[in-house]
């Protein structure tokens, strides 16, 4: 097994360890996952796990995005990072990040920033309920 994923899988296990009260659910996959996102989030943002778990998105009707993380910058504008993560416990083997993933991601940025696109996206659902 590759070292890098080593540490990395130490690191969501002390997560899960040292953090419990952020993970409530029953099943140990998710539970690992949401701890590879927090560890993900901290270590992008620089910030503790305690304050990562706010930026948290993951759930059903998410848009295909875990955690977001939006600053108002200079100029009305806005820095928005989004965070998308997929973890294996099957350390031995590679994984590829899903494509439709990739996509609903995509898809939900179109909808978002552009209005149009959003428009568009309505339109179709429309179209084809009928």
């Amino acid at each position: 097994m590759d070292v890098a994923k080593q540490i990395i899988d130490q690191r969501v296990n002390k997560i899960l360890e040292e953090n419990a009260v952020f993970f409530s659910d029953k099943d140990v996959e998710r539970n690992c996952s949401k701890a590879f996102l927090l560890l993900g989030v901290s270590a992008y943002l620089d910030i503790d796990i305690a304050e990562a778990v706010q930026y948290l998105t993951d759930g059903g009707n998410d848009g295909g995005f875990d955690a977001a993380y939006i600053v108002e910058a200079q100029d009305s504008q806005l820095n928005v990072v989004l965070f998308q993560s997929k973890y294996s416990r099957k350390l031995e083997v590679d994984s590829n990040f899903p494509a439709n993933a990739i996509e609903k991601a995509v898809n939900t940025i179109k909808s978002v920033f552009d209005p149009m696109e959003r428009f568009h996206t309505l339109r179709l659902l429309c179209l084809t309920m009928v």
